[in-house]
């Protein structure tokens, strides 16, 4: 017997009419998408506006304003026997009145997870609040991330060609990198865990728990770091508003210099002739200079000091053109001085103004980029422009999640890989309960299936992606399958991720093996404003050494590794290690071997084979089951039917209020299908080395195995190699 408990300050129970029937819905495709605005749903019905049931609706006339928001949802629990069935909320949709005076209300039930999509929202992944992240970017926090020291491991620290376009003559292991030249990467699970608490939610996940070393990169875009102090407030451009004359400066003389509009010194940091450093850290300067000597013959000097340290901005200048540019850039020290001065070998120097901030055809100084040495990483404002729903429906594409709700906590969600979740189900005889006295209908999967499938990542903007996306027409890493054997299948299914390929590459002509993340266009600076989220593995450091700024002096330490494998301080792979690339992809650095746990082998492979094997099929029958069978339900239970397994995918018309019967659709569970005769098993003998459907290990294969796993096949050994 149908029992609807609904939550008004304390749980009522509505009266219900005995025979209007409650048709539920439940759909596997529920657990399969984040995204998805609904679970477990039901058609329309209505229940009597009775004295007790006005204690859940309230009152209702002609004439009479409902008595709560409708916008608001009603929570509710359908039991039946005791036994809770399903949970989630109630929208009214209407009133019928009869005889002006008998008021049924009409309700729909939907699942409560559809809040999950809901309550995230359109929020992007920066407007999480993850100042519990934020951290010093000091030598110690940097070096301390290598061993996890730094926030228990949750943000570690790579190396990231952001702009520089390093070679052979300039990278890491020959120039020291500050620790802002780093680039910070987060722990997926902590993203995760910042999302579900942002939306009222709590998770739990096995598979999560166990991917320690999967991580995102915490980069925005552009040159730098973004960090919570106010970088813009250090920039000025101060210049000439007047002419200014120098009278015979023999010697070295100040140059002063003007605030007022058009110019300007956002944090006050300049007065007249002198700039205070506001912060240690890098700074990017120019200087624009206009000029006109008195006496015929004479030179100018000009230079940028602190009384002690000198840089160049001129010497010998005659003022023969109409205006002089000097680029400057170093590191400054905070609290220290320093000041433009002029010295002629003769005579008066007169200096021209500006009519507007141009630059050229006047006299000004511009601090145009500020890198601070230490200052507070903004853990938020780094991350890249994405959705959070979309992060998680990346994951999901990436390792082929499931969402299940509790049965009890319907805010709570259980996350696992379709494999090891279909792992935990149970075995049931059902074979009493179906309806042999209907229709039992079995059908192949071809109507489901297309004629190309494609697993991709999105297109990445850097180097290395462009120029292989635009030699090859595809994204680095994608899975593609073609089935040119079904006469009936059309069109294409495309599984794309969301996030860019973790491409990394060797600096050219070094051992130092990073992620280029530059311009594939030739221009002066190399930075991309605007980068996609991309998933790395942590491996640790490289026997390489880099060297790392501490205090103004220069230290060695190993190269800190994130790559799109997940080795152990290694950027080697062999045939078992995992990879964060859909397909088979040769790297663009020397490993063992191939590996054959990428995303698709690992995730998806199973989920496919099942789906659209020539041997699926789909059994849709009509079954007798009890309040029990749906209160112990999963989707992973193996369900036994005529001397086979099959798994549910959709059960409807289940209606508590009656003992009738409902329609199951199920899929055939296959065996497990062999993606190829001869398997890879390692290349750690310098062949690869193969395994049969039998578990015996073999080297010779042919040609078909060996070359479907991107190897070199040996015509006259039948050997494969790595290339």
């Amino acid at each position: 017997m149908l029992t609807i408990l609904a939550y008004r300050t304390t749980w009522k129970e509505l009266e219900i009419y005995e025979f209007e029937p409650v048709n539920l819905t439940y759909a596997f495709t529920d657990i399969t998408q984040v995204n998805k605005p609904t679970s477990g749903y039901s058609q329309t019905f209505r229940v009597p506006l009775t004295p007790k049931n006005e204690d859940v609706f309230g009152p209702y006339t002609l004439a009479q304003v409902p008595a709560y928001d409708l916008k608001e949802k009603i929570p509710v629990r359908l039991m039946d026997g005791g036994v809770l069935i399903m949970q989630g909320y109630i929208q009214v949709k209407g009133w019928y009145i009869t005889g002006g005076q008998f008021v049924d209300v009409e309700v729909a039930f939907f699942g409560e997870t559809a809040d999950l999509a809901k309550s995230v929202g359109e929020g992007l992944l920066s407007d999480l609040d993850l100042s519990a992240f934020d951290h010093s970017v000091s030598y110690s926090n940097v070096t301390g991330s290598w061993s996890g020291s730094l926030l228990s491991g949750d943000v570690r620290y790579g190396v990231v060609d952001r702009f520089r376009n390093w070679n052979e003559s300039s990278n890491p292991g020959t120039s020291k990198m500050y620790p802002s030249d780093f680039t910070p990467f987060i722990r997926v699970e902590e993203v995760v865990k910042e999302i579900f608490d942002a939306a009222g939610f709590e998770y739990a996940s096995t598979w999560l728990s166990g991917q320690s070393d999967l991580y995102m990169m915490l980069h925005a875009g552009g040159r730098n770091l973004r960090f919570t102090e106010d970088l813009d407030s250090m920039k000025f451009w101060v210049g000439r508003t007047s002419d200014l004359t120098l009278t015979a400066p023999t010697s070295y003389t100040d140059v002063t210099f003007q605030e007022s509009s058009p110019f300007y010194d956002l944090g006050a940091d300049f007065a007249t002739a002198t700039w205070t450093v506001p912060v240690t850290g890098f700074y990017t300067m120019s200087f624009f200079y206009t000029f006109t000597l008195a006496t015929g013959g004479a030179t100018l000097n000009m230079r940028l000091t602190d009384g002690t340290t000198h840089y160049t901005i001129t010497t010998g200048n005659s003022g023969s053109l109409g205006g002089y540019q000097k680029l400057l850039s170093g590191n400054f020290t905070a609290g220290t001085t320093w000041k433009v001065q002029a010295q002629t070998s003769a005579g008066n120097v007169t200096f021209i103004s500006n009519s507007s901030r141009v630059g050229l055809g006047g006299t000004s100084w511009h601090i145009s980029s500020v890198l601070p040495w230490v200052s507070t990483l903004d853990t938020a404002r780094n991350m890249p422009k994405m959705r959070q729903i979309d992060f998680l429906m990346g994951l999901q594409k990436c390792f082929n999640l499931v969402f299940i709700p509790d049965r009890v906590n319907p805010k709570k969600i259980y996350i696992e890989p379709f494999n090891d979740y279909m792992a935990t189900g149970d075995k049931k005889d059902w074979t009493n309960k179906i309806d042999l006295g209907m229709d039992i209908t079995v059908t192949p999967t071809s109507d489901l299936q297309k004629k190309r499938y494609v697993w991709t990542h999105s297109e990445g903007e850097d180097l290395v992606n462009v120029t292989f996306q635009n030699s090859t027409s595809r994204v680095y890493g994608q899975h593609e399958i073609l089935d040119p054997a079904n006469d009936f299948a059309t069109g294409e299914e495309i599984i794309t991720s969301g996030f860019a390929p973790f491409v990394t590459s060797l600096i050219p002509d070094t051992p130092l093996n990073i992620l280029r993340l530059i311009s594939a266009e030739a221009q002066d600076d190399a930075s991309l404003p605007e980068v996609k989220a991309r998933l790395a593995y942590w491996n640790g450091q490289l026997d390489t050494s880099i060297l790392v700024d501490n205090s103004g002096t220069a230290v060695a330490n190993d190269l800190p590794f994130f790559g799109q494998f997940d080795t152990n301080n290694s950027q080697d792979a062999d045939v078992t290690t995992d990879s964060l690339m859909f397909g088979i992809e040769l790297p663009f650095f020397d490993i063992t071997a191939n590996p054959y746990d990428t995303l698709y082998n690992k995730y998806w492979q199973l989920y496919a084979n099942q789906l659209y094997s020539s041997d699926a099929r789909i059994l849709t029958a009509t079954f007798r089951l009890e309040p029990y069978d749906l209160s112990t339900f999963e989707w992973s239970d193996k369900i036994y039917l005529f001397d086979t397994y099959w798994r549910v995918i959709e059960i409807s018309g289940y209606d508590p209020t009656t003992n009738g019967t409902v329609t199951v659709k199920l899929l055939k569970i296959l065996g497990t299908i062999r993606d190829c005769t001869y398997l890879p098993a390692t290349g750690r003998t310098g062949r690869i080395e193969f395994t049969t459907s039998t578990g015996s290990s073999i080297f010779t294969v042919n040609r078909t195995c060996c070359e479907r796993y991107g190897f070199i096949y040996d015509v006259t050994t039948a050997y494969c190699y790595q290339p």
